[in-house]
């Protein structure tokens, strides 16, 4: 092998920080997540293995040993697998539109509360009420919490009505 195909020294070195980083991140998934992926059993295993270690020193060594062990096989199909767990879903993203857009026509009165409760009966009028108005006293000040609450609340409300239809 001629010396211009090999790959430099810090190429290579950033494949195997990238496989480690890949490696970190399988472990902080849930087992019921990581059964889906149908990892090679040793890779299965020495995950397995990190997800019980505690010391930071020893974890650190067995992130680079998943590295290793990820040398030996085509990673493309599990990165591919872990980006497709970090996009949110086009569903959750059009909720969470759906919902700002509540929150907004509730806040400035462009919408009332019984057109919300008409549209989604299993929501609670009284708490969105209140919420309304502690938001429109917030408005003014920098915390927003009832803000973020309301938020919540007609998020929760919209999923739980889509899971129900």
């Amino acid at each position: 092998m001629d010396e211009q195909d090999r790959p430099s020294k810090t190429q290579r070195k950033r494949e195997v920080e990238s496989l480690q980083a890949m490696g970190a991140e399988l472990v902080s998934l849930s087992r019921e997540i990581l059964e889906s992926f149908d990892l090679p059993t040793d890779l299965a295993e020495a995950v397995a293995e990190a997800k019980r270690i505690k010391q930071h020193s020893a974890l650190r060594r067995q992130l680079q040993f998943i590295g290793k062990v990820m040398r030996n096989i085509d990673p493309e199909p599990i990165r591919q697998r872990l980006q497709d767990l970090r996009k949110p879903s086009r569903r959750s993203v059009k909720l969470m539109h759906e919902a700002e857009t509540w929150r907004d026509s509730l806040i400035n009165k462009s919408t009332s509360i019984s057109e919300f409760t008409c549209q989604f009966p299993r929501a609670d009028a009284d708490e969105i009420r209140d919420l309304i108005v502690a938001c429109r006293n917030e408005i003014t000040k920098d915390s927003k919490k009832s803000y973020r609450k309301l938020f919540k609340l007609i998020s929760e409300t919209l999923s739980s009505e889509e899971n129900t239809n």
